[in-house]
């Protein structure tokens, strides 16, 4: 940051003697020189009060970042079945306790997102605006939804994540299957339980891109590399 000051309609003072100042330090300080650094999201007023008794004032507001590629793994945590899929034991293939890999590409400009969500062997994209809270340290919200159309079973995923430091990220993720020639729905969620910044994640090829698509539940699992 940086301060100019005017006394009386004279000349312009663009290195005034001050002090320089933040009305929430826990979202972000400001230094004797004017250097801001932020600590997490939240809305803030950095100040400057002039030896001569002036003081300008401008509003920030910090946003977490999720601007990059992460990845990691999650488990499977609860499971939900009803109609057909209760009755060929959809739950018992999507058991809680199995784990799986996932990448997630995040594009963030301010506090929009784009993103690629890579589950093992599936892909959805999402976008998405979140809202941010700044009950922590880096501590910040976004949910993601999508869905998506294979041949033979359709997939609607949910995201919601938070940032918990510079390198990691948390939350949960939950998939919905359904089939036209099925009654119901089969439902698995998780939660994140690794994750760092992934500056070369994998390439990782979509569920049923090969010549054949996944028909039972356990050619599902396999293909999200659910173990």
């Amino acid at each position: 940051m940086s301060a100019a000051v005017t006394i009386g309609g004279g000349p312009v003072d663009t290195a005034p003697a001050g002090t320089w100042g933040t009305d929430a330090p826990a979202v972000a300080t400001v230094s004797p020189s004017g250097v801001v650094t932020t600590l997490s999201p939240g809305d803030l007023t950095i100040f400057f009060d002039s030896a001569a008794g002036s003081r300008g004032t401008k509003r920030l507001t910090v946003v977490g970042d999720f601007n990059d590629a992460w990845s990691g793994t999650y488990v499977v945590s609860g499971c939900t079945e009803s109609g057909d899929f209760a009755s060929a034991g959809f739950c018992n293939t999507f058991a809680s306790g199995l784990s799986g890999t996932f990448n997630l590409k995040m594009k963030q400009v301010d506090n929009a997102i784009t993103a690629q969500w890579l589950l093992s062997s599936s892909t959805f994209g999402f976008t998405a605006a979140f809202g941010f809270t700044a009950d922590g340290a880096f501590g910040s919200n976004t949910s993601l939804s999508a869905s998506r159309l294979d041949q033979n079973f359709g997939t609607a995923t949910a995201l919601q994540i938070s940032q918990t430091g510079v390198g990691r990220i948390d939350g949960t993720v939950e998939l919905t299957f359904s089939n036209t020639a099925m009654r119901g729905t089969g439902r698995f969620s998780g939660r994140i339980t690794t994750s760092s910044r992934d500056l070369n994640p994998p390439t990782i090829p979509l569920l049923g891109s090969g010549a054949t698509q996944p028909r039972t539940f356990s050619e599902i699992r396999t293909a999200l590399g659910l173990r």
